[in-house]
């Protein structure tokens, strides 16, 4: 999917009616998430920065997090059919994936093109930190395959992402760091995978 259509779908989204940091709303976010795709890297950590600390502020989530996540994970998408560097997009899901927040989150899903959230008082409720957890989860297919792809030019980010979603859940963790122990010790992300499994981590 093109990201022009990916923006567009964000903008269906009511953004007025979730909130960033102190207290404001998230209007007009959406129009930011084009540039974490740029080719220019001073855009794109421009709009890294617009996303963290508004959307998550040292690990605190607000609302806005838990329904920019579908979008970044649908950036993400795109960027590894395109072959184009995706640092600040790993780098955003890991603060996203592993923040916390206070209070809820009522919502709706939409379906197309793909799955995405809308605030809706009638609809689920959950926690703003599982919400946010469970939807960067929901991406694990699109962090996974990226990683097992010998020529990403990403294999690192996507690699600290599973690590840092997975550090309690350490047969998941543990399993994946072996694949890549046992498929190429030498490389970069084989070297990289033995020192996660050499932590001492407890669940």
């Amino acid at each position: 999917m093109e990201i022009s259509e990916i923006v567009k779908t964000a903008r269906n989204v009511p953004w007025e009616e979730v909130r960033q940091v102190c207290c404001e709303s998230c209007s007009g976010i959406a129009d930011y998430l084009a540039d974490l795709c740029s080719d220019d890297p001073q855009v794109r950590h421009r709009a890294y920065w617009r996303f963290d600390n508004h959307v998550v502020v040292q690990s605190g989530l607000f609302s806005g997090a838990f329904y920019i996540v579908p979008f970044i994970i649908e950036l993400l998408r795109e960027n590894i059919r395109s072959n184009r560097h995706n640092r600040e997009l790993y780098n955003l899901l890991i603060e996203l994936g592993i923040g916390c927040g206070t209070g809820d989150v009522w919502f709706s899903i939409a379906t197309e093109p793909f799955i995405y959230y809308l605030p809706d008082r009638s609809g689920t409720r959950w926690s703003l930190t599982e919400a946010c957890h469970n939807a960067v989860f929901a991406g694990w297919n699109v962090y996974y395959e990226d990683l097992m792809n010998p020529a990403s030019p990403n294999r690192v980010y996507a690699l600290d992402l599973i690590s840092a979603l997975y550090r309690n859940n350490l047969v998941v963790r543990n399993t994946v760091m072996q694949q890549l122990v046992d498929r190429e010790p030498h490389s970069e992300v084989g070297r990289l995978a033995a020192e996660y499994l050499a932590e001492e981590l407890y669940p």
